[in-house]
């Protein structure tokens, strides 16, 4: 992490505050919950890492083990860095599948985001205009929305306006926007 530890004690407080009520929402709501990034190496206190890890292990339980069963997945970045996770990927690659196989495919099942589908829409808060090491394979064609809110206050309007914008954008997966005939 490269945060001072101030901010990151008040962010493991407001993480401690909010996951028994996160629980109860979760599991009412039908939610799976998914651990990105390395926890056991995070420096997070214990019994943060072990509430995060029972409340991913239960959303398992009462959602289904696939994304088709649960209304939605949340994926909680902890200690989470897209070019690990993408080197993590390519050595396990390297043991497990003969040079002459890896295509895109295989580096997609190699990553910690393997069972998930790629996002439509990454909401990056704080002002800042940059991925930082986020998903980076995943959001090849994902939709990027920026905002000032910092991630402690965006909250349901913040949420909205975001979605807002995004149904106005026009999905094109690389391809090339259709030009009328002049």
């Amino acid at each position: 992490m490269q945060r001072n530890k101030e901010e990151i004690g008040h962010i493991m407080s407001i993480m401690s505050d909010t996951i028994a009520s996160f629980r109860e929402e979760a599991e009412r709501e039908n939610i799976r919950i998914r651990i990105l990034g390395d926890l056991l190496n995070s420096g997070f206190p214990r019994d943060v890492c072990h509430s995060l890890r029972d409340l991913e292990s239960d959303s398992t339980r009462w959602s289904g083990s696939d994304r088709d069963t649960s209304q939605l997945t949340v994926c909680l970045a902890i200690n989470y860095g897209s070019r690990q996770d993408i080197l993590s990927a390519c050595k396990s690659i390297i043991q497990s599948t003969p040079e002459s196989n890896i295509s895109e495919d295989t580096l997609k099942q190699h990553l910690g985001t393997a069972d998930l589908p790629d996002p439509d829409l990454i909401i990056r808060t704080g002002g800042e205009r940059r991925l930082s090491n986020f998903l980076l394979w995943e959001a090849a064609y994902s939709e990027l929305y920026f905002c000032n809110e910092m991630w402690p206050d965006f909250n349901e309007e913040c949420f909205r306006r975001a979605l807002d914008n995004y149904k106005q954008r026009e999905r094109r997966f690389g391809t090339r926007k259709e030009l009328s005939p002049a």
